[in-house]
């Protein structure tokens, strides 16, 4: 049919790049050359959204990428947005699985290094090489370390139990006091 524009065609039903009806489609790879610059060359006319993302694959909507607003990106998997890109960072709704170490900072008292959103004096840091602590109001409470085979937990402050605490092969019941 006519209305639309082709590239690389030898007849009227063949062609590598097509516009018709306000979309691009190829037949064939895309191949930029190394070190080209395109300016502009894949721009979105729509933000998309969690139904209809603004990239994906034919017959499949709501699987793709699309930008929920301004300087943010996501993608989509079945409907529902897995990872958001903003300058913020990367967020995520959904269980984050790897198979490579996440990094983090070593945090601090004041600010944990895995920290719940509206709380940051409460979570895990690392004081120092092979040292882990539990903070919470920004009070290092416990501390695991190991040195020359030989691990340590040190506690700063009371322990209130209801049960018995195992050490060494000792029992010891908190008197409630």
């Amino acid at each position: 049919g006519g209305g639309g524009v082709r590239v690389g065609t030898t007849s009227l039903g063949s062609y590598k790049f097509r516009v018709h009806g306000g979309q691009a489609h190829f037949s064939h790879d895309v191949i930029c050359a190394s070190g080209a610059v395109y300016s502009n060359f894949f721009r979105a006319d729509n933000a998309g959204a969690t139904h209809a993302t603004a990239y994906g694959r034919s017959g499949d909507p709501d699987t793709g990428m699309y930008f929920p607003g301004t300087n943010e990106v996501a993608l989509v998997a079945g409907g529902d947005e897995v990872i958001k890109c903003s300058s913020a960072g990367i967020t995520t709704n959904n269980v984050l699985t790897t198979s490579n170490a996440i990094q983090c900072t070593t945090g601090s008292v004041s600010s944990c290094a895995i920290q719940q959103t509206s709380d940051g004096n409460t979570g895990i840091i690392w004081p120092a090489a092979d040292k882990l602590g539990l903070v919470a109001g920004g009070v290092e409470f416990l501390r695991g370390s190991t040195a020359s085979g030989t691990t340590t937990v040190s506690c700063s402050h009371l322990i209130d139990t209801t049960n018995f605490i195992y050490a060494n092969g000792y029992r010891a019941k908190n008197a409630g006091s």
